[in-house]
């Protein structure tokens, strides 16, 4: 085999395991070569423009998806890259190179040798075993309802990560979403996207494109707006529930659900396909303006995760979850019912604790936290334990590296300052390999508009908080993105919040959740303040040590843009794992007591 081959399938094959590495352009040999030289054997799927096909690496495989007449579909290979390098989610299939390949070839034209370009485009992404469609067929009868759900779930937090990008994917289909080994749907086949500019909400096209039975009916006078995926969106969520597609009475698809698994009125399971059901209808209106939007649908289903949590919890008194079940919880040690009201007063074992705020490396407590054990009330004994015999590298499944940027301005406090950025970054508590990345933009409610001193100094355009979503909101969705990824290792996986000084957890997102009636996640209460362990392993007087300059002391190089908060996650994580490398012990340092809200000025 060549070697250059051999060094790019050992590129692709370390993308597998590194989710933060950036598309990137595959030479067509090694294509070839992993495909079979496009074997028919290798085939996987065939449609008017593309074939698919599976490559196979050593750890995996992956979907190599070569276009037809390249020649006549130049524009829509442009196309479709161009939404595809925007798109980075877990609901969405992960794109991880592409191949744009001319070469001259002799060919016989009317009787003459003339030189011809011979173009390949070819689109390479993670391989998923299996499409929607697949379940779709015979009502959705082959899956339980809660991996259902899931999935409804799943495909609208996807499509909404698009509409938030400017994406019109125009192809919203269950062959369409693919599902991975734990049933997690992925949008695919960006094909007949659109990637709008940024004040842009429509476009017209004199061509119909699209699936028949998915298409809105818009699509006629060839008028393409965000609206449109709503309605394909509609028709996926009634075909999961009833098997077919088109209009479907409320009150007879709850029948069916009843009769089919004994489901009682008043059930959990049936609120949420009664709820499903109705946005499914509010996303087929023939009337674009009265569909829903992808952050209204998201709004309607975390409510009712609340709603139904707040009952199940009423009901349960042993259970002391308070937020939705998208969440992970904590509590690998048993955690103390720290206070929820501003005028509720510590309890005499939590006054007696706060003394674990002080930041001391020589007294750290492994806290990590587990899916399971918050579940039920174990004690008070918030801080019992000490670090010892590395129990990070024995025990631990992953760190969570967590950043936040807020409104600020130049000279003057803001009162209150609000989240506009949240970013974190999945570390293997094993190895340090970095395996996954949240990052979403949030709206500021209180003040909306960003000062110049803010946008320069973090590199936030009012454009992406304008486009935001809330902070519960985001909360939610890092929730289900850690629960997502942490059962992939186990149930009980287990975990610890990471952050670069106590800001993040302590005075920013505490008080901004307090103030705003918000249900912080319980995993928030204690963390590792890597600054800790750093300034102990390599000496010095600086306690406010820069995160910058502790990147170069260890001889590593800043990746991205200072300050921004996706890069100043990333390279917290680096630096984690150049610690980790090292041997540094790493323990909770940090915790929360009962903190009043701020009071508006």
């Amino acid at each position: 085999m060549d070697h250059q081959i051999r060094v790019r399938r050992s590129d692709l094959e370390s993308m597998l395991l590194d989710e933060s590495v950036q598309p990137r352009d595959l030479p067509l040999p090694l294509l070839e070569d992993i495909t079979g030289g496009f074997s028919c054997d290798q085939e996987i799927g065939r449609g008017g423009f593309a074939v698919v096909y599976k490559g196979t690496l050593k750890n995996g495989a992956v979907a190599v998806k070569k276009l037809i007449n390249t020649h006549i579909h130049e524009n829509k290979f442009q196309q479709e890259v161009g939404c595809l390098m925007k798109a980075k989610h877990k609901n969405v299939v992960r794109f991880l190179g592409y191949c744009a390949d001319t070469q001259g070839k002799m060919a016989n034209y009317n009787g003459k040798f003339v030189m011809a370009d011979v173009q390949q485009r070819l689109l390479c992404f993670e391989y998923l075993p299996r499409s929607l469609d697949v379940y779709i067929i015979g009502a959705s009868k082959q899956l339980e309802w809660a991996k259902l759900y899931k999935i409804i779930k799943g495909i609208c937090q996807g499509l909404h990560y698009l509409h938030e990008n400017k994406i019109v994917h125009l192809d919203i289909k269950p062959s369409n979403i693919l599902l991975d080994d734990n049933m997690v749907p992925k949008i695919a086949d960006f094909g007949l996207s659109r990637c709008f500019d940024e004040n842009q909400s429509r476009a017209v096209t004199s061509k119909l494109i699209g699936s028949m039975g998915y298409m809105a009916p818009e699509f006629i006078s060839g008028e393409i707006t965000f609206k449109s995926d709503i309605y394909s969106l509609g028709v996926i969520i009634t075909e999961i529930l009833t098997g077919k597609k088109g209009y479907a009475e409320i009150d007879n698809v709850l029948e069916s659900w009843r009769n089919m698994v004994g489901i009682s009125q008043g059930n959990k399971e049936l609120e949420q396909i009664r709820v499903c059901a109705e946005i499914g209808l509010e996303c087929i209106d023939s009337n674009p303006r009265r569909r829903p939007t992808t952050e209204h649908i998201l709004d309607r289903l975390y409510q009712m995760e609340s709603t139904n949590l707040s009952t199940e919890t009423s009901e349960n008194s042993t259970s002391v979850m308070t937020q939705p079940d998208c969440y992970i919880s904590e509590g690998c040690h048993p955690s103390a019912s720290t206070a929820k009201n501003p005028n509720d007063e510590p309890s005499v074992k939590q006054k007696k604790d706060s003394k674990y705020q002080q930041e001391s490396v020589n007294n750290q407590c492994s806290g990590y936290y587990t899916w399971e054990e918050i579940k039920t009330e174990k004690g008070d004994n918030y801080f019992n334990a000490s670090f010892h015999d590395d129990q990070t590298s024995k025990k631990l499944d992953y760190f969570v590296v967590v950043d936040f940027k807020a409104t600020c301005k130049k000279g003057k406090q803001i009162n209150p300052q609000e989240i506009i950025e949240f970013s974190s970054v999945l570390v293997s508590g094993s190895t340090g390999q970095l395996e996954s990345t949240f990052h979403t933009y949030v709206r500021p409610r209180l003040h909306p508009k960003l000062t110049d001193y803010c946008r320069d100094l973090n590199g936030i355009r009012q454009k992406d908080v304008d486009a935001g979503m809330e902070l519960a909101v985001a909360l939610r969705m890092h929730g289900t993105w850690l629960q997502e990824m942490g059962t992939k290792k186990s149930s009980h996986f287990c975990f610890v919040v990471v952050t670069w000084g106590n800001w993040d957890c302590r005075s920013m997102l505490e008080p901004e959740c307090r103030l705003k009636g918000i249900d912080r996640p319980l995993y928030f209460d204690r963390w590792i303040n890597l600054r800790i362990p750093f300034v102990a392993t390599f000496g010095g007087s600086k306690p406010k040590a820069d995160l910058a300059d502790a990147v170069r002391m260890v001889g590593m190089e800043w990746e991205g843009r200072p300050r921004g908060a996706s890069d100043d996650a990333r390279n917290t994580a680096l630096l984690l794992r150049e610690l980790m490398r090292r041997g540094v012990e790493l323990g909770i340092t940090s915790s929360l007591v009962p903190m009043l809200a701020p009071q508006l000025l």
